[in-house]
This record gives C-alpha cells, structure tokens and sequence, in this order.
C-alpha cells in the first residue's frame, strides 16, 4: 500500500499548479499470466489460461494503481473502494480538480455509478449491449446504414454518433445520463454497434465516443 501511495503522490508532484483540466482516471483490467504455481493463480475461461486479474488505473499516460487479484474474482471487485480513495486524496492535493470516472461495461456498476454522483465525479463507462438498448437504437441504426449507403465512396470509416435518454438499472436508481449509441461504418458493412453511459454536462457524443468500448 505503501508503494501505492506513493505512485500517487508522484503523480501529485510532477502539476506546479492545480491541472485546469479534468482528469480523466481510467480503469482497466487485464490479465497477467502465470506459468509456475503461484498462489492466488486461476484458470480463466475468458482468457484461455492461468492468470491473475490486476486492476489498473492511468490518467494519461502515468499510472496510478497497479493492483493485483486472482483472475476469479470480477472486473470491477474494489474498483469502487480504490476510486474512492484516489478521489479523495487528488481532491486533498486539488479541491476544485474535476475528475472523470471512465471505464469499460465491466465497470458499469450501480454502486459505483451512484457514488460518482453523489460526490460529483463524471463518467464515461461502457453499456453492454441489451435487447432494450437495441430495440431503443433501431431508429438510429437504419438512419446511420442510409446515411453509409450515401457517404461509403467518400470516407472508408465513418462515425455516427447519437444519444437517447436512459435509466439504469431497474432496481431504483436511475442515473442523470445518456446512453449514446456510436456506429461504425466502413466501406462493406456496419462492423459494431456500441453503446456508453456519459454522466458529463460538458461532454458531447463525439468526445465520449473516441473510448474505445472494447467487450460491448
């Protein structure tokens, strides 16, 4: 915890002044592959293997949280405890930083969703893809397959991007955000269809499309 710590507080270190910027703090997990017999080792259907499950943290290009578990346990297990504390220290350092939670669909947790918005953390988080969201889409989907039909000599790759109104999940809580749906064009065929929940009063679709929504 201590190297942890103080991977943070290097990061701290290296603004002069408060950052003008928002931060954006991404989480990611990924696995890391064993080859002995490690305690803590598990075999991974996903990825094909023994491996370990670390969760890591980048703002830009420094890193702030290299955190190992054991590939069993979930995408985002502590993720919502180690946001906390990263919020909490970066807003000890800067009180008026504005930070911005973003993560894949493994990280689109109504905890965490929730606690980012009763203390005022933004986000970018993917949505995997469900039948409603599909269904919600449809208008979208064919306006965007004309609009390919009309443009694909022009650009090889295009991006369309839209937004619709969303609550989430059906248990209560209901987020302040949209679900905007971006499609990929090229010349042949609409490759994928991906979808990400923007809590972000400054963010349009274009600027939240430009993360990568990997496993939708």
């Amino acid at each position: 915890m201590a190297i942890q710590g103080e991977i943070v507080e290097q990061f701290i270190r290296t603004f002069r002044r408060p950052p003008k910027k928002c931060l954006i703090l991404d989480f990611d997990a990924t696995d890391d592959p064993v080859h002995g017999e490690q305690l803590g080792r598990h075999f991974s259907g996903f990825y094909d293997g023994y491996c370990f499950l670390p969760l890591y943290i980048f703002c830009g290009q420094q890193l702030l949280v290299s955190y190992l578990r054991p590939a069993y346990r979930d995408a985002a297990h502590h993720a919502g405890a180690i946001l906390a504390l990263l919020v909490r220290r970066l807003r000890q350092a800067w009180p008026e930083v504005k930070l911005v939670f973003r993560g894949d669909s493994g990280f689109c947790r109504p905890l965490i969703l929730a606690w980012c918005e009763r203390h005022g953390v933004e986000y970018i988080v993917g949505l995997a893809t469900k039948s409603r969201l599909e269904k919600l889409s449809l208008d979208i989907r064919y306006e965007s397959a004309i609009r390919w039909e009309a443009e694909r000599g022009v650009t090889p790759i295009q991006w369309t991007v839209h937004g619709f109104s969303l609550r989430l999940p059906p248990e209560g809580y209901r987020a302040r955000c949209k679900a905007l749906s971006s499609i990929t064009l090229s010349r042949s065929l609409v490759l994928l269809n991906d979808f990400v929940v923007v809590c972000r009063p400054a963010c349009d679709a274009r600027q939240a499309a430009t993360y990568p929504v990997d496993d939708i």
